[in-house]
């Protein structure tokens, strides 16, 4: 048989001493500190069900997002943004019902790069020119000695690892040799290409790619050289275009 003593409290001051325990409780929590420098030694943390990451610059303006949000016209979408200092946004990739976008803008808003979410392949910007070329008159550039003379020379600012340029040729003796040689900075009289063989005839081709020597963003002279390599007649050459590459 239950008695009333028996759900009493014990003692006249109980629930006194577990209000103040509780608020005690209450003052350590809102003094503790927040999560500070953390480490994550297995696992993952996972954000989930319309959470949110965001990262601050430190002052307060927004740096990181990661998470839903919404377009220009206020459609919802998943997005991870990256914006400046001040404020201007850098980075915006989003996706939404199977499509997506990709893009890096400039302090203006405009935009510098983007894949291309409609094609699904390459980019939407920058758009490149196709430049066209004489595929039927002989280069105007031509050497008949058998000593290597610079035909053509280009200024090169290195933003690649590697060039690959495209040649017309043009060869009247049995055959001829071209190569390509920095004729001015740090790397001068270095050969990046060639000698190749050319034979005789009239036809454009791929070379390389070459690997480029220099510093990032450096700037020098490249010369396309050509020479009689035997027989009696000339060697001309025309470069239609020349590409930086990735190693």
């Amino acid at each position: 048989m239950v008695l009333p003593s028996d759900q009493a409290p014990p003692g006249q001051d109980y629930l006194l001493r577990r209000l103040d325990a509780l608020e005690r409780q209450v003052r350590e929590l809102a003094a503790a500190r927040r999560l500070g420098a953390s480490s994550v030694d297995a696992g993952g943390v996972t954000i989930k069900g319309g959470g949110k990451l965001t990262v601050e610059h430190i002052n307060s303006a927004g740096l990181f997002q990661a998470g839903p949000g919404v377009d220009s016209g206020g459609n919802p979408l998943e997005q991870i943004i990256m914006y400046r200092w001040d404020g201007s946004v850098a980075f915006w990739c989003w996706g939404q019902t199977g499509n997506g976008f990709l893009a890096l803008y400039d302090r203006a808003g405009n935009i510098l790069w983007a894949d291309d979410p409609v094609a699904g392949q390459g980019m939407s910007k920058p758009y490149f020119p196709c430049g066209q070329f004489r595929s039927m008159s002989a280069p105007a550039d031509t050497t008949t000695g058998a000593t290597f003379v610079g035909l053509e020379k280009a200024i090169w600012v290195k933003q690649h690892p590697r060039i690959r340029p495209v040649v017309l040729i043009n060869v009247t003796s049995t055959t001829a040799e071209i190569r390509w040689r920095i004729s001015s900075g740090p790397d001068t009289d270095t050969i990046i290409g060639g000698p190749l063989t050319a034979a005789t005839g009239f036809s454009w081709s791929y070379f390389g790619p070459f690997a480029v020597p220099g510093a990032h963003l450096s700037e020098f002279e490249i010369e396309l050289e050509a020479r009689v390599a035997s027989g009696a007649g000339l060697v001309g050459v025309r470069t239609l275009h020349a590409i930086g590459m990735q190693a």
